[in-house]
């Protein structure tokens, strides 16, 4: 079953996304950094929570939890190396 809170973190995810990709947009390649990648896995994570509720829910809950892993130390380690500023 697909909550209706679970829906709603994705809508916001995916526009906060849009957001953060366009704030980016003029450094050259931004698509090729740690830090695009682990915002994409962290909107994953969110597609994977939603998809759950429908299909294979075991496997998109291990996917959901591995993705959400993968974002977070992408993200730190793109920190870790200042890509953004």
């Amino acid at each position: 079953m697909v909550e209706f809170g679970e829906v709603l973190d994705l809508i916001i995810s995916v526009i906060l996304t849009f957001y953060l990709i366009s704030l980016v947009k003029k450094q050259n390649k931004y698509h090729k950094t740690i830090w695009f990648w682990g915002i994409a896995l962290l909107l994953c994570s969110k597609l994977f929570t939603v998809l759950e509720g429908l299909i294979l829910p075991d496997f998109l809950n291990l996917m959901e939890h591995l993705s959400f892993m993968l974002a977070c130390e992408l993200i730190v380690i793109s920190i870790y190396k200042k890509e953004l500023s």
